[in-house]
């Protein structure tokens, strides 16, 4: 379900409520990823602040 761009991640995953919705919810090493079917949203956080969890995808992961 989760494409985080590591094959090995997400090392953890599991189901939560954020009060409004279900979610589904990956961490990986510096990340957590939130999917919000619901919502039809993601959102991304930066574990300890290490940067920016889109930096991989924008330099050319994505395209």
């Amino acid at each position: 379900m989760f494409d985080v761009s590591d094959p090995a991640s997400p090392v953890a995953g599991g189901f939560a409520s954020t009060g409004l919705s279900p979610s589904s919810v990956a961490i990986s090493a510096a990340h957590v990823f939130v999917v919000n079917a619901t919502g039809n949203s993601l959102q991304v956080f930066a574990l300890a602040g290490i940067g920016d969890p889109l930096r991989r995808w924008r330099s050319g992961h994505g395209r």
